[in-house]
């Protein structure tokens, strides 16, 4: 048996300098097993670390018999933080989004 995978994985963080977070994943795995792929975009609110924006998601994988698990997920959230500019605080709203988009196909 084979499935095969199409789709895409995107992320945006307008506001790099704040804690906002945007996720997306796509994980497939063996039910006990390794990860047949393991697609992720976004970062999370606790780090300002550079990331990756979009992931495309492409491949046909061969299956062996057994159960396999599909993890899909898009989230994102956003906190307001203050800037002083002129030593006059400022009010910036912080947004962030993501969402995937995915077809997986199996045939026997």
């Amino acid at each position: 048996m084979s499935v095969t995978l199409t789709g895409q994985l995107n992320a945006s963080i307008p506001d790099d300098s704040s804690n906002t977070a945007a996720r997306a994943s796509f994980i497939l795995s063996e039910r006990l097993g390794a990860r047949l792929v393991d697609k992720q975009v976004g970062r999370s609110s606790s780090s300002n670390q550079t990331y990756t924006t979009t992931a495309t998601l492409s491949g046909t994988y061969l299956l062996t018999p057994g159960r396999y698990r599909l993890n899909v997920s898009a989230d994102g959230d956003s906190s307001a933080v203050m800037r002083d500019v002129n030593d006059v605080p400022t009010l910036i709203e912080a947004r962030g989004s993501s969402n995937y988009t995915f077809t997986l196909s199996v045939t026997e």
